[in-house]
Protein backbone atom coordinates (compact mmCIF):
# COMPACT_ATOMS: atom_id res chain seq x y z
CA UNK A 1 0.00 0.00 0.00
CA UNK A 2 2.86 2.34 0.85
CA UNK A 3 4.57 1.65 -2.49
CA UNK A 4 1.35 2.41 -4.34
CA UNK A 5 1.11 5.75 -2.53
CA UNK A 6 4.71 6.64 -3.49
CA UNK A 7 4.10 5.77 -7.13
CA UNK A 8 0.92 7.85 -7.15
CA UNK A 9 2.75 10.79 -5.54
CA UNK A 10 5.60 10.65 -8.08
CA UNK A 11 3.11 10.35 -10.93
CA UNK A 12 1.58 13.70 -9.96
CA UNK A 13 4.92 15.34 -9.02
CA UNK A 14 6.90 14.43 -12.16
CA UNK A 15 4.85 16.56 -14.59
CA UNK A 16 5.37 19.53 -12.28
CA UNK A 17 9.15 19.10 -12.12
CA UNK A 18 9.71 18.37 -15.83
CA UNK A 19 8.63 21.78 -17.22
CA UNK A 20 10.90 23.57 -14.73
CA UNK A 21 13.86 21.38 -15.74
CA UNK A 22 13.23 21.95 -19.44
CA UNK A 23 12.82 25.67 -18.86
CA UNK A 24 16.21 25.86 -17.08
CA UNK A 25 17.89 23.95 -19.92
CA UNK A 26 16.31 26.26 -22.50
CA UNK A 27 17.63 29.29 -20.60
CA UNK A 28 21.14 27.84 -20.51
CA UNK A 29 21.27 26.87 -24.18
CA UNK A 30 19.54 29.93 -25.66
CA UNK A 31 21.28 33.15 -26.64
CA UNK A 32 19.04 35.59 -24.79
CA UNK A 33 19.23 39.19 -26.12
CA UNK A 34 20.44 41.84 -23.72
CA UNK A 35 17.86 44.06 -21.98
CA UNK A 36 18.66 47.77 -22.41
CA UNK A 37 16.97 50.74 -20.74
CA UNK A 38 18.29 54.14 -21.81
CA UNK A 39 16.95 57.57 -22.75
CA UNK A 40 17.37 60.07 -25.55
CA UNK A 41 20.26 61.86 -23.88
CA UNK A 42 22.40 58.76 -23.37
CA UNK A 43 21.91 55.84 -25.75
CA UNK A 44 23.28 52.43 -24.80
CA UNK A 45 24.36 49.30 -26.65
CA UNK A 46 25.65 46.00 -25.31
CA UNK A 47 28.32 43.81 -26.90
CA UNK A 48 29.60 40.36 -26.01
CA UNK A 49 33.10 39.38 -27.12
CA UNK A 50 34.22 35.87 -28.10
CA UNK A 51 35.19 33.81 -25.06
CA UNK A 52 38.90 33.08 -24.64
CA UNK A 53 39.26 29.27 -25.01
CA UNK A 54 42.32 29.17 -22.71
CA UNK A 55 41.39 31.44 -19.78
CA UNK A 56 37.61 30.99 -20.29
CA UNK A 57 37.24 34.75 -19.79
CA UNK A 58 34.56 36.62 -21.70
CA UNK A 59 34.28 40.40 -21.99
CA UNK A 60 31.03 42.38 -22.10
CA UNK A 61 30.97 46.02 -23.18
CA UNK A 62 28.44 48.75 -22.48
CA UNK A 63 28.63 51.32 -25.29
CA UNK A 64 27.33 54.76 -24.31
CA UNK A 65 26.57 57.38 -26.98
CA UNK A 66 26.14 60.73 -25.29
CA UNK A 67 23.91 63.59 -26.39
CA UNK A 68 24.47 65.46 -23.12
CA UNK A 69 27.25 66.82 -20.94
CA UNK A 70 27.68 65.39 -17.48
CA UNK A 71 30.82 65.67 -15.38
CA UNK A 72 30.00 62.85 -13.00
CA UNK A 73 28.48 59.61 -14.25
CA UNK A 74 28.86 56.58 -12.00
CA UNK A 75 29.41 53.24 -13.76
CA UNK A 76 28.76 50.05 -11.81
CA UNK A 77 28.74 46.36 -12.78
CA UNK A 78 27.39 43.33 -10.94
CA UNK A 79 27.71 39.66 -11.84
CA UNK A 80 25.58 36.97 -10.22
CA UNK A 81 25.06 33.24 -10.75
CA UNK A 82 27.68 30.82 -12.07
CA UNK A 83 30.30 33.48 -12.94
CA UNK A 84 32.54 36.03 -11.26
CA UNK A 85 34.31 39.28 -12.15
CA UNK A 86 37.95 38.76 -13.14
CA UNK A 87 39.29 42.22 -12.24
CA UNK A 88 37.50 43.96 -9.38
CA UNK A 89 38.92 47.34 -10.45
CA UNK A 90 36.56 47.25 -13.46
CA UNK A 91 33.47 47.00 -11.28
CA UNK A 92 33.11 50.71 -10.46
CA UNK A 93 34.34 53.93 -12.08
CA UNK A 94 33.31 57.54 -12.69
CA UNK A 95 33.06 59.17 -16.12
CA UNK A 96 33.02 62.73 -17.39
CA UNK A 97 30.90 62.48 -20.55
CA UNK A 98 30.62 65.02 -23.34
CA UNK A 99 27.96 65.55 -25.98
CA UNK A 100 28.71 63.76 -29.25
CA UNK A 101 31.20 61.31 -27.68
CA UNK A 102 31.03 57.50 -27.42
CA UNK A 103 32.30 55.59 -24.40
CA UNK A 104 33.08 51.88 -24.16
CA UNK A 105 32.96 50.44 -20.64
CA UNK A 106 33.93 46.78 -20.38
CA UNK A 107 33.74 44.08 -17.74
CA UNK A 108 35.53 40.72 -17.98
CA UNK A 109 33.97 37.72 -16.26
CA UNK A 110 34.76 34.03 -16.07
CA UNK A 111 32.31 31.15 -15.52
CA UNK A 112 32.79 29.19 -12.30
CA UNK A 113 30.59 26.21 -13.16
CA UNK A 114 27.48 25.02 -14.94
CA UNK A 115 24.45 27.26 -14.66
CA UNK A 116 22.98 30.64 -15.55
CA UNK A 117 24.75 33.96 -14.93
CA UNK A 118 23.62 37.57 -15.12
CA UNK A 119 25.74 40.59 -16.04
CA UNK A 120 24.15 43.88 -15.01
CA UNK A 121 25.62 47.30 -15.77
CA UNK A 122 24.39 50.76 -14.81
CA UNK A 123 25.32 54.32 -15.76
CA UNK A 124 23.87 56.80 -13.29
CA UNK A 125 24.13 60.55 -13.01
CA UNK A 126 25.18 61.75 -9.57
CA UNK A 127 24.94 65.47 -10.39
CA UNK A 128 22.64 67.74 -8.42
CA UNK A 129 21.15 69.34 -11.55
CA UNK A 130 20.64 66.15 -13.61
CA UNK A 131 19.30 62.68 -12.96
CA UNK A 132 19.24 59.61 -15.16
CA UNK A 133 19.82 55.86 -15.00
CA UNK A 134 20.87 53.69 -17.95
CA UNK A 135 20.93 49.92 -17.49
CA UNK A 136 22.07 46.91 -19.51
CA UNK A 137 21.36 43.32 -18.50
CA UNK A 138 22.50 40.03 -20.05
CA UNK A 139 21.76 36.43 -19.00
CA UNK A 140 23.90 33.59 -20.32
CA UNK A 141 24.54 29.93 -19.55
CA UNK A 142 27.74 27.95 -19.05
CA UNK A 143 28.51 24.22 -19.05
CA UNK A 144 30.79 22.03 -16.91
CA UNK A 145 33.73 22.95 -19.16
CA UNK A 146 33.16 26.63 -18.26
CA UNK A 147 32.14 27.41 -21.84
CA UNK A 148 29.59 30.14 -22.50
CA UNK A 149 26.43 28.76 -24.11
CA UNK A 150 25.33 28.52 -26.79
CA UNK A 151 28.76 27.74 -28.24
CA UNK A 152 29.33 29.93 -31.30
CA UNK A 153 31.20 29.04 -34.47
CA UNK A 154 33.67 31.84 -33.67
CA UNK A 155 34.46 30.23 -30.32
CA UNK A 156 34.83 26.80 -31.94
CA UNK A 157 37.29 28.28 -34.46
CA UNK A 158 39.27 29.98 -31.67
CA UNK A 159 39.27 26.75 -29.66
CA UNK A 160 40.56 24.78 -32.65
CA UNK A 161 43.28 27.37 -33.28
CA UNK A 162 44.42 27.17 -29.63
CA UNK A 163 44.49 23.35 -29.79
CA UNK A 164 46.61 23.44 -32.97
CA UNK A 165 48.89 26.08 -31.45
CA UNK A 166 49.43 23.99 -28.32
CA UNK A 167 50.19 20.89 -30.41
CA UNK A 168 52.73 22.85 -32.48
CA UNK A 169 54.37 24.19 -29.30
CA UNK A 170 54.64 20.66 -27.85
CA UNK A 171 56.08 19.30 -31.11
CA UNK A 172 58.63 22.14 -31.27
CA UNK A 173 59.65 21.63 -27.64
CA UNK A 174 60.03 17.88 -28.20
CA UNK A 175 62.09 18.57 -31.32
CA UNK A 176 64.36 20.96 -29.41
CA UNK A 177 64.71 18.43 -26.60
CA UNK A 178 65.63 15.63 -29.04
CA UNK A 179 68.14 17.88 -30.84
CA UNK A 180 69.81 18.90 -27.56
CA UNK A 181 69.94 15.29 -26.41
CA UNK A 182 71.48 14.23 -29.72
CA UNK A 183 74.13 16.95 -29.58
CA UNK A 184 74.93 16.04 -25.99
CA UNK A 185 75.23 12.38 -26.92
CA UNK A 186 77.61 13.18 -29.80
CA UNK A 187 79.84 15.27 -27.55
CA UNK A 188 79.89 12.50 -24.97
CA UNK A 189 80.88 9.91 -27.57
CA UNK A 190 83.55 12.23 -28.95
CA UNK A 191 84.92 12.80 -25.46
CA UNK A 192 85.06 9.08 -24.70
CA UNK A 193 86.85 8.31 -27.99
CA UNK A 194 89.41 11.09 -27.67
CA UNK A 195 92.92 10.16 -26.43
CA UNK A 196 93.91 11.57 -23.03
CA UNK A 197 96.18 14.60 -23.24
CA UNK A 198 99.82 13.81 -22.32
CA UNK A 199 101.36 16.34 -19.96
CA UNK A 200 105.05 17.07 -19.30
CA UNK A 201 104.84 15.31 -15.93
CA UNK A 202 103.54 12.16 -17.61
CA UNK A 203 106.48 12.20 -20.08
CA UNK A 204 108.99 12.51 -17.21
CA UNK A 205 107.41 9.56 -15.42
CA UNK A 206 107.70 7.35 -18.50
CA UNK A 207 111.46 8.15 -19.04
Amino acid sequence: MKNSAKILFLTFLFPLILPFHLSAQDTINTDIPAEIKDFEGLRAEFKQQIQDPESKNVTFTMVLKSNINSDRVKIEWSVTGASKIVNQSEQRKNLDIKEGQTYNISITVTPTGEGVSEVYGTAQSVNVDSSFLVTVRKNFGSNNDLEVLPISTEYQSAKTFVAIKNIVIVVVLIGIGVALAFLGFRRLVKYLKSEPEVTFEDEVKTT
